[in-house]
């Protein structure tokens, strides 16, 4: 008699489970609708764009391994988007927040110099 009652109650327990599993995950599905809609728009860089000079190929590099290589920031901050055309980097996608984005953009600034970073860097919500 036990072990039906444990075998019922085993089976209720995974029917639940398996019934939920979408429900598992309670954070909020990603909706980047607004982002993405805005990078289609015909005069926003994607990383495509990218400058094929060797200049514009070296600074992209050096500024990609000097956030990747600072830990402190998150790996949302590590992977912003590191677009340089004509020795003009623009920075895109979201951090965790306003120091991620400064500490970004002056990474940027010592590489490339101060006049030629546009950051368009998003603080994730």
């Amino acid at each position: 008699m036990v072990n039906k009652v444990f075998y019922f109650m085993a089976m209720f327990i995974l029917a639940a489970f398996l019934g939920n599993i979408q429900g598992v995950c309670l954070a909020q599905p990603a909706d980047n609708t607004k982002i993405n809609k805005r990078d289609s728009s015909p005069t926003e860089l994607t990383a495509d764009q990218q400058g094929q000079t060797e200049e514009d190929i070296e600074i992209t590099q050096r500024i990609r391994q000097a956030v990747v290589n600072d830990e402190s920031l998150s790996i949302n901050a590590q992977n912003v988007k590191i677009i340089t055309i004509d020795r003009v980097v623009t920075l895109k996608g979201p951090v965790e927040s306003e120091e991620e984005k400064m500490a970004i953009e002056e990474k940027a600034a010592q590489i490339a110099g101060k006049e030629n970073v546009r950051n368009e860097i998003d603080i994730a919500q």
